[in-house]
Formats: C-alpha cells, structure tokens, sequence
C-alpha cells in the first residue's frame, strides 16, 4: 500500500458538487429544497434547533467556540440555525451554557458568530428566553414565575410571583434585548416560549393560576406572549425575521394540549408579528415530560413530529418540527407530507456538522450519523462541560481541529486493537497520509461496543463500528482480524510507531470475604456466554449504563432482577433525560432497586450487603447469580515490553485506564494527529 497521502475530508462545503449531486437532490428533493421565512430565502428545509452547547466565557457571554462551531455548521449547508438561549433580564436563572442576552457586551460577540455564519453563506438565528421558575435561584434573588408554584424539576424552590410592573419591566427587557440581536448582524430571533420557561409558564394552565388580567382563560394566560412578540417586533423592526417555539403538549397532566396550542397559534398568528411556529412539546418542570422532549434512545425517532403535524393545518406560517430526527429519509418523509415545514435536526448536527453538504453530494452514506446516546453532548452539558459528541472529536474543537495536515514525513504505523479508539487512531493516521495496519485479536472489529449494543435500546451504539470500519476501508487502512500481538510480532512489522488501544479486559473482585458464590462479569452476560440462573443481583460499581443495563436486558428475559448501588440511587453517572425512562422501565419490569447498599462478600456463598450509612448487613438467600458491573481492568501489557524494546509508543483509550468511548476516541484523535 503507498504511503501518499489521500486528501483530509472533512467533509464538502455547500457548494460543492463532489458527486451526482442532481441525483443525491433528487432523493431528497422536499427536504432539499429552498423556503422562505420571514425576510430569509433558505436554500433548504434542514433546521438546527436552540440548544446550549456551553460554549460561553465565565461573563456569559459567546466565545471563540461558539464562532467556529456554528460557522462549521453552515460551511456543511444547513438551512437555517438558532442558537441556545439567551436571557433578556438578570431575573432570568443562571443555567449552563445560557447567554447574557442583557448584557451589552452581547452585540460583539454575536456580531462574531453572524460575520462567521455569513462568510460561509449561512443563516443564523438568536433564541430569547426568560427562564423563570426553571433552575437555581440567580444569586441571592428568587426564582420569578407567573405563580407560586414549585418547579417538578431537580432545583426546587418557591418561586415569588411577578406583579403587574415587574412583568411590564420584563417585556420591556425581551424588546432591549431584541434590539441587541438586530445590532448584532445576526438573522433573526425565536422566542422561547416552550419548555416550561416564563412564556411558557404564563400560557400554561399547569404553571399559571393567577386571577388578574395575565390569568384565568387563554386570552388572560396569552396576554404576557402577546406583549413580548410586541415588544420585540416593535425593537426588531417590521423587515426582521421572529418567530417563537412553542410546546403543543406539555406532556404533564392539567399542563397545555393541542388544542389549546392550535388556538395560541392562530392568535399569533393573527397579529402580523411573526414569520414561523416551531413546534416541540414537554416541559421541563417535570423530568419525564423533559426526557420526551430531548429523547434518548428510549425513545423512538422523530416522537414530537405528530404535534407538528397537527398544529401545521391551523397555520399559513412554516411550521418546524424537531424530535429525535436523525435519519435524512425520514427527514425527507416529514417535508413531503406535509407535516412540517423545517426539520429540526440538531443533535444529528452535533454529530456530522456536514449532513447537508454530504447528501447534496451523493455522500449519505458517509453521514456520522448521531446515536441519541447523550453521552458527550447533554451529559457533559448537565456536568458543567462544552458539549461534545461520543465519536467526533472535533465537535467543540472545530477552531483547532477542523482541517487535518498532511504528515511532514509519511510513516508506517501499527495499530493495535480494533475497538473505537484503534479505529479511530488508524482512520486519522491514514487521513494524513501515513502507511497504517491495524490488528485486532478478535474476529471482528468494535472492542466493546458490540456488547453495549446488546442491551435494550443501546443497539445504535453498532453505528459507531459501521461508521469507522467503512471509513478505515474507504481510506485503505489494512486490517488484519485474528491477529494477535506480541513484541516479537510487532517487531517483524518493523513500524515507525505503535498506537496500542487494546482497551480493557473483564476482571471480577479476588479479595472478597467469605466463600464465594456464583459470580460472572457484566460483560460476559451481555456477550450471551455467562451462566446466568433465574434470581440475578446486579452489583452496580459503574453507575452508568452498563449495570442499569444488563439489569434491563435480565429483566426483560424474564429473570427477577435486584440491582445494588454505593450511590443514593442507581443510575448516579447517568443523565437525567437517559435515566428517568430507563428506570421507569427497570421499575415497570419489577427490578428491585437497593441504594445506598455495599456489596460485601459472601456469606456461605450467599450475597452479604451492607447498608453504606448504618453499616448493617443482611444475607441474599435467594439469588442464583451475582453480576459484577465494572469496567474492568486495563489491558495494558504491550505498552512497557514495547517502550522497552525501543519501539515509539502510544497507548489510547481503556488500555491507559477504563472510561468511556468518547474518551478512547478523543485520545486516539489526538495522537493520531502528532504522529
């Protein structure tokens, strides 16, 4: 195989033909198509929906990030883009990844963004929000609502409710703000008004009971929405695109339902003031209504679609969807009947910023598809973090990381391990023009994917396998299966360098007290070549999804299932929105759930458990099988034999020290990058 070095993809720009484009359009001539909204010409139907990405500096304000990562997201053609939320008033919550949209400072840098946008022929819009009730007192000031009512969400705290002149002050904050955004460059606004945020709130007959002229029947719950759009059209000016978001079903008994929303929409619409309606549904002020509305993979695609279908027939303004949309057939079924005007198709952008440009191109099948797993994207965000994705590390990285450099000197490079992250390494390497052979021991490639896949509702995890073994074959990386390695094989390969990414193996504990009893490792059960009785203890020592998991995949065949976790409830390094549905249907499947409960020993082969506050033990008499949910140890053998031998050495992923498969994929990236 030549060394040459093949040209560095990231992917094609919107305008580039690379390929039968005229067919690629023709598979997806509605979803491809240009649409007017407002005072922008779109040049398709593709939407990225508001959603933080915590990209702000510690004022709150937009950084370098956010101008590389939406310019990125219009170089890949998407039809239009709005960005997370910004909050017009101090008042407002401060919450992760939110901007200051009251601070002056504001203009420049979303003046940043709009000139980054246009220079790549992209539209870009701001959304404006009041959170309200919606998370944890600003300060030492209290949460704001229509009415005294907690938030069913995790920052739970009376909120004081708004008086006649705080809320005029407050419309008249969404119009100061607006101005900003039209100062700024950028396209246009959407008003949040879904969500359970302060418009939400005040149209909601779940979150308003108040009695004055701003309550009671809808005309009163309308009159704060109506105000707002006033102010902010009167701020923007009558040539500026506005549009708002708004939750057809909140998705929560007593909360907002389709028909009252058909009737919010027809009185907005009826004032002139707005150019679109972008439908979602739930609210955040109940945590199952808000993992519908940002689904997991518990959830099926496309599942707020039909809320958009039935609000589409009592408007002539474009209607967009969102929920879940990862696949563009779908996407192209939504337009062509009717059921939306945009498709929202945010979370697949995080994921391939270039979907777009690449269907444009004939290239669909070269998408990095978004798996729904919320991993480096939600889960980083509710953990403080920038979002990223779980297998492009360039998200968030884009000012750095978006175009790669040929290698100076091409090499040979072995790769070791063909799991995320020796894929991973092997398909950069080769990108930059070096001569890679990977190995992999096993008869097939993904390391432990395949295994999360196993589980119920994990299986879009094979997605990063297919995505990776395409690419490693499109790029000519020569893969070796069945190919074990030793410092004597590897030395008979003669490579320039090693990247050794040979994960982790399963280890169970050796040092536990007591004789043991029946006691198998997670990843032998989810491989289907453990022996696994009918009455299960699960010993949760990950609290991510690989001991709630397999608990779910026991229960489902059946098995009585009891699962124990150190942590305050199982699940604790799980995100919200992924594990609200998974432990409804852990509970709804009769999984006993222990928390706060130690796995410790064994008490005539029998599981002893200790109480993590009391230390009080009792024995388990009736289990069959304990499963050990850990990650395992790091199989890390070659590392020092080769740096030993001389041999220039990089070790990536679960071989340095069991995590996750976006950190496997990042370190790979990264080094791939050096080499």
């Amino acid at each position: 195989m030549s060394g040459g070095a093949p040209a560095a993809d990231p992917g094609p720009g919107p305008g580039s033909p690379g390929g039968p484009a005229g067919l690629a359009a023709s598979r997806f001539p509605h979803l491809l198509s240009p649409l007017r909204v407002g005072r922008l010409d779109l040049p398709n139907r593709v939407l990225i929906t508001a959603h933080a990405t915590n990209y702000v500096d510690a004022a709150g304000l937009p950084d370098a990030r956010a101008v590389h990562y939406y310019a990125e997201r219009a170089r890949g053609g998407v039809g239009l883009m709005v960005t997370g939320a910004s909050s017009v008033h101090p008042s407002s919550p401060s919450v992760r990844g939110v901007v200051n949209a009251h601070d002056p400072r504001v203009v420049e840098a979303w003046r940043a963004i709009a000139a980054a946008v246009h220079a790549e022929r992209g539209r870009i819009l701001v959304m404006l929000t009041h959170m309200g009730r919606v998370g944890r007192m600003p300060d030492t000031r209290p949460l704001v609502a229509p009415s005294p009512l907690i938030d069913g969400n995790f920052h739970q705290a009376v909120p004081h409710a708004l008086g006649a002149r705080e809320i005029a002050a407050l419309v008249a904050a969404f119009g100061d703000a607006a101005a900003r955004v039209r100062a700024s460059g950028m396209d246009g606004i959407e008003l949040q008004g879904a969500h359970g945020y302060l418009i939400a709130q005040f149209l909601s007959p779940h979150a308003n009971r108040r009695r004055d002229a701003y309550g009671g029947d809808l005309a009163g719950r309308m009159r704060f929405a109506l105000e707002v759009v006033e102010a902010v059209r009167r701020a923007a000016g009558r040539d500026y695109t506005i549009g708002i978001r708004l939750s057809a079903d909140e998705l929560v008994p007593g909360g907002l339902g389709v028909d009252e929303t058909r009737a919010i929409v027809r009185r907005l619409e009826a004032t002139g003031q707005l150019d679109f309606v972008d439908v979602s549904g739930g609210t955040d002020a109940d945590l199952m209504s808000l993992a519908e509305h940002i689904p997991s993979m518990y959830f099926p695609p496309a599942n707020l679609v039909h809320l958009a279908a039935a609000i589409k027939p009592v408007t002539g303004l474009p209607v967009c969807c969102a929920g879940a949309i990862r696949d563009p057939v779908r996407a192209e079924e939504i337009v062509a009947s009717g059921q939306a005007d945009l498709v929202g198709m945010t979370r697949a952008h995080i994921a391939d910023p270039h979907v777009v440009a690449k269907l444009r191109a004939g290239r669909a099948d070269e998408i990095r598809r978004c798996i729904g797993c919320m991993q480096a994207c939600l889960e980083a965000l509710a953990n403080g973090q920038p979002i990223g994705c779980v297998y492009n590390p360039v998200t968030g990285r884009e000012g750095e990381w978006r175009t790669l450099e040929a290698a100076a000197r091409p090499r040979r490079i072995l790769v070791v391990g063909g799991g995320p992250g020796g894929l991973e390494a092997a398909r950069v390497a080769r990108l930059r023009g070096h001569d890679v052979v990977l190995w992999e021991a096993a008869d097939r490639l993904g390391g432990r994917l395949p295994l999360a896949a196993r589980l119920p509702h994990r299986e879009n995890f094979d997605e990063i396998v297919r995505f990776l073994t395409r690419e490693v074959a499109r790029h000519g990386v020569t893969v070796r299966l069945g190919t074990a390695a030793d410092p004597a094989r590897v030395g008979a390969e003669v490579p320039d360098a090693v990247v050794v990414a040979t994960g982790a193996r399963p280890v169970l504990p050796a040092d536990l007290p007591g004789t043991p009893g029946a006691l198998v490792h997670v990843d032998d059960v989810a491989a289907g070549r453990a022996t696994v009785g009918e009455r299960v203890l699960v010993v949760d020592r990950d609290g991510h999804l690989r001991g709630a998991g397999v608990a779910d995949l026991l229960a489902g065949q059946g098995r009585r299932v009891r699962i124990t976790t150190e942590a305050l409830y199982v699940g604790h390094n799980i995100d919200m929105k992924t594990l609200y549905p998974l432990q409804r249907r852990l509970r709804a499947q009769g999984v006993e759930l222990l928390a706060s409960t130690r796995f410790a020993g064994w008490d005539a082969g029998r599981p002893l458990v200790a109480d993590v506050f009391t230390g009080a033990c009792r024995t388990l008499s009736d289990v069959d099988t304990v499963v050990w949910a850990e990650p395992g140890g790091a199989a890390d053998e070659l590392v020092a034999p080769l740096a030993a031998g001389g041999f220039e050495v990089h070790a990536v992923g679960d071989c340095v020290a069991p995590r996750r498969v976006e950190h496997a994929v990042h370190e790979a990236h990264a080094v791939a990058r050096r080499l």
